[in-house]
């Protein structure tokens, strides 16, 4: 937990000879699974990468997502998954499966062009709500 470039480090480890059984990331829990985002490799941003990506990346090396909290990824070796958790999960592990987007905000729009948003109203890391009012389109 390294608070943004997790993606980073967690790339960094599976390209060395190092080869955990078991590893444990950081995401950005708010947002959506369909976004495959990765933070700029900067020490100074402070954005995370998305479940999505980190499962992408994880593939890639051979593991496999067995488990989520609402912030922390966890990935097994797939040998070590074959033997010794596959058999013990009583599902598929996937990231619909592991997690749930609770803290995500939505937008949408009406016929007339007013944007709405649902879910989170507020900057999570901020404690700033955000005022639908106040949402505008820059041209």
């Amino acid at each position: 937990d390294v608070d943004g470039t997790d993606y980073w480090l967690f790339h960094d480890i599976l390209h060395s000879p190092f080869r955990p059984k078991v590893i444990c990331v950081e995401f950005n829990p708010t947002m959506p699974h369909d976004l495959i985002y990765i933070q700029p490799r900067d020490d100074r941003i402070r954005n995370g990468s998305s479940l999505t990506a980190l499962v992408e990346l994880a593939s890639n090396f051979d593991y496999t997502l067995v488990e989520c909290t609402c912030y922390n990824a966890f990935f097994v070796d797939n040998d070590f998954y074959e033997r010794h958790v596959k058999s013990e999960i009583p599902f598929e592990p996937s990231v619909e499966a592991l997690h749930e987007v609770t803290m995500g905000t939505s937008m949408y729009q009406l016929y007339d062009g007013t944007l709405k948003i649902s879910g989170c109203k507020k900057l999570l890391w901020h404690r700033i709500p955000i005022k639908e009012q106040d949402i505008q389109v820059l041209k």
